[in-house]
């Protein structure tokens, strides 16, 4: 208690100095120390009994945050160090780790079970996300590859497992390929393109058959909308034909769709009959 005229003398690991004589020295830094505490008060020529205290002190808390890489649109927890006994982030939450949605400063303070605190800060960054495309040939043949090519970013996984920026397709139907796009900052985000594949036409030729030499056939095409005869016989539908032998006919077909596909005819030139009298 504070007596008029009284003088004080501390003893214990933490007393220094200007300490030793205070009444109620306070220690800061290195001088914080554990151990026993002593005093002796002294009022005019009469000294106390020294009275002493056990002094404990707790090493302050130390706490971090942790967070894994932070997209644009995308939800990450953040992580505060485990094993205090309650934690208030500066959003007001008070659990260990928070929820995020977007970029920015993010505090939380620790309190140990000796009441002690700390707090510790970590900027977050929204990355921004890759933009990806998809180009090539997106309407094709029934047979015919197209070659797809993405692009906006630094690695590529397409949804047929390829993982390159380029692959080679030759679907048997119409089909959806995706791919997932990565950035230098290791966000991802995805796009996708539709391969139309257009069934090829079924070409057909009719005619006679069999002549006989000197004749002529007319051969007629169908199962497209335009045509191409081999030989230079020209691109309608029907064409007429005078043999002098046996001779196969060559026809490409194209539909609406403009896939081609192609068919012969054999047209036999029978020899005529030269009869004896």
């Amino acid at each position: 208690s504070d007596q008029p005229g009284a003088t004080y003398q501390w003893f214990g690991p933490g007393i220094t100095g200007a300490t030793v004589s205070q009444q109620n020295p306070i220690l800061t830094g290195m001088n914080a120390q554990s151990g026993e505490y002593t005093v002796l008060v002294t009022v005019g020529s009469c000294p106390s009994l020294p009275a002493s205290t056990d002094v404990i002190v707790t090493p302050p808390p130390v706490t971090n945050i942790t967070g894994p890489n932070f997209c644009q649109g995308n939800v990450s927890t953040l992580n505060a160090s485990p094993g205090f006994e309650s934690y208030i982030w500066g959003s007001g939450e008070t659990t260990q780790n928070i929820t995020i949605i977007a970029g920015g400063t993010y505090t939380v303070t620790v309190t140990d079970l000796a009441g002690c605190t700390a707090s510790a800060t970590i900027n977050i960054t929204a990355n921004p996300l890759p933009a990806p495309a998809i180009a090539g040939n997106t309407t094709i043949c029934n047979g015919v590859a197209t070659t797809l090519t993405a692009s906006g970013g630094n690695s590529y996984q397409w949804s047929n497992g390829t993982n390159a920026a380029s692959i080679n397709v030759t679907p048997l139907t119409t089909t959806t390929y995706t791919v997932t796009v990565t950035n230098a900052n290791n966000c991802t985000a995805e796009t996708s393109t539709t391969v139309t594949v257009n069934p090829l036409p079924v070409p057909a030729v009719t005619g006679p058959g069999n002549i006989c030499i000197g004749s002529s056939a007319t051969l007629t095409a169908s199962g497209g909308t335009s045509y191409q005869w081999s030989g230079g016989l020209g691109t309608k539908g029907t064409v007429n034909v005078t043999p002098v032998s046996t001779t196969t006919y060559t026809v490409t077909v194209t539909n609406a769709q403009g896939c081609t596909a192609s068919t012969t005819y054999q047209l036999i030139v029978n020899n005529s009959l030269s009869p004896n009298i």
